[in-house]
């Protein structure tokens, strides 16, 4: 997000080479994809519906859905903040440890398998849907977008994520993870043993035009991230990631790019048997950031998940 005025979040993005003469809701759906920073999710319907509201200006203008967009053409999105509100979201009885909370944030350890946000195809049954049940107040709070979340995992990633409690803190957050202060730690067992005892990769991230579902190591989005090898057997490593960035599946796409995808990543690295019922070895397990209030940097850690365990003393 560039930023937020009066009662709208303001998106500005110039058009890719690749999207010349296509239509604007199809390029913008493909930003809104490829937008890390998204604090809410849109369908195409939705997207549709503010052109036609005149949400989005192509150099200034309103256009039409298939208005074909031009080299150098400027494209803003205007998102009306009160219509991408939790009021309506259900309060739901899910498990999720709470590691620590007060007045300004709250850290969850968020399990493996929980979607973290209702979108299409999930709109109950998610790390949304659960604060709601254990922080009621929070559903009342119409100045939060997404229920506070300022960051997220993938569904099948465990560990930890934190929340703002109202909106001052959101803010600081949201402006924490744009700038890169937020430090972040993964624990990851990886197929194949790993020379290197400590390294690091940077290289673009795009989406995979033969399947949108997927990234790629490519694209003008740059990541790094940073390793350490903690434990070598046989046929895996037992590692630390640190991404220095945040994008879509950074780590997955990184550590398949080096030839030593994570365990269990049937997405990238294909079944892990026989330990696809344990699903992704890969978990937060570290998450430090300067607290929105007394500006002092906070840490938080937890130990490596059951799952982790349960191969490590195989």
């Amino acid at each position: 997000m560039d930023e937020r005025v009066d009662r709208f979040y303001i998106y500005n993005f110039s058009l890719k080479k690749e999207n010349i003469d296509q239509r604007l809701d199809r390029i913008l759906i493909q930003y809104l994809e490829d937008n890390d920073d998204l604090p809410f999710a849109l369908s195409r319907n939705k997207v549709q519906k503010y052109i036609k509201n005149g949400f989005v200006l192509v150099n200034g203008r309103t256009c039409k859905p298939s208005c074909k967009i031009n080299k150098n053409d400027r494209v803003e999105l205007k998102i009306p903040v009160e219509s991408e509100q939790p009021q309506e979201r259900e309060a739901q009885k899910i498990y999720c440890e709470i590691v620590y909370y007060d007045d300004d944030i709250i850290i969850v350890n968020k399990p493996q398998g929980l979607v973290v946000h209702p979108a299409y195809g999930h709109s109950s049954g998610t790390l949304v849907n659960a604060i709601l049940y254990y922080f009621p107040e929070m559903k009342k709070n119409t100045d939060l977008s997404r229920c506070g979340l300022v960051h997220r995992l993938d569904k099948d990633t465990s560990g930890l994520l934190v929340l703002a409690r109202n909106e001052r803190s959101h803010i600081d957050l949201s402006r924490q993870f744009k700038e890169r202060k937020v430090k972040k730690e993964y624990a990851a067992l990886v197929k194949g043993q790993m020379t290197e005892r400590s390294g690091s990769l940077t290289t673009g991230i795009g989406r995979d035009p033969r399947d949108r579902k997927k990234m790629r190591a490519t694209g003008d989005k740059k990541a790094f991230t940073a390793f350490e090898v903690l434990e070598t057997f046989p046929y895996y490593s037992f590692i630390k990631l640190f991404p220095h960035t945040g994008r879509t599946h950074q780590l997955r796409v990184h550590m398949n790019h080096l030839k030593h995808p994570i365990v269990g990543d049937v997405i990238y690295s294909g079944k892990s048997i026989p330990w696809d019922d344990l699903g992704l070895m890969l978990c937060a397990t570290r998450l430090s950031f300067f607290h929105p209030t007394n500006k002092e940097m906070v840490s938080f850690e937890i130990g490596i998940p059951d799952r982790f365990k349960i191969l490590l003393n195989s």
